[in-house]
């Protein structure tokens, strides 16, 4: 019988702990090979605007484009974000072997609704706007 051990990460993000699961990590191989990591459950991690601050002062990017961005009616679902309540539902890390010398990648996809009736209107009674979902990647491509 044989028994292996698997080790995850718990990350702190924005003030929450998002817990990652071993995706290759098991394998006898990874130091060599890197390993990755994936979410086991969506996370809330705050609003839109809190989002937008921390991924700024913490990567350099913007979840949020500028206001002025977005034709109507998508300037009114953009004016509706700083409040929504975001969960993470997506969330892949890749770290390399140390002897490639690469930095560790990653996918984040953050989505938010709204509550029922807030909806943006785009054919009235027939398709709306419930939500937004924004993927981040951070790759090793120069």
């Amino acid at each position: 019988m044989a028994v292996t051990q698997n080790p995850g990460l718990v990350l702190l993000i924005n003030g929450e702990v998002v817990t990652l699961k071993p995706s290759d990590a098991n394998s006898p191989d990874r130091v060599a090979n890197g390993a990755t990591y994936e979410l086991t459950d969506p996370v809330e991690i705050g609003s839109a605007a809190d989002l937008n601050t921390f991924l700024s002062n913490q990567f350099g990017v913007n979840a949020l484009p500028a206001a002025d961005t977005f034709p109507s009616p998508l300037d009114q679902v953009y004016g509706k974000l700083a409040d929504l309540v975001l969960s993470v539902e997506q969330f892949k890390l890749n770290i390399p072997p140390k002897a490639a010398n690469k930095s560790p990648t990653f996918t984040i996809g953050l989505a938010a609704e709204w509550k029922a009736g807030e909806e943006v209107s785009l054919i009235d009674g027939k398709l709306a706007i419930k939500g937004i979902y924004v993927q981040i990647v951070k790759d090793d491509k120069p």
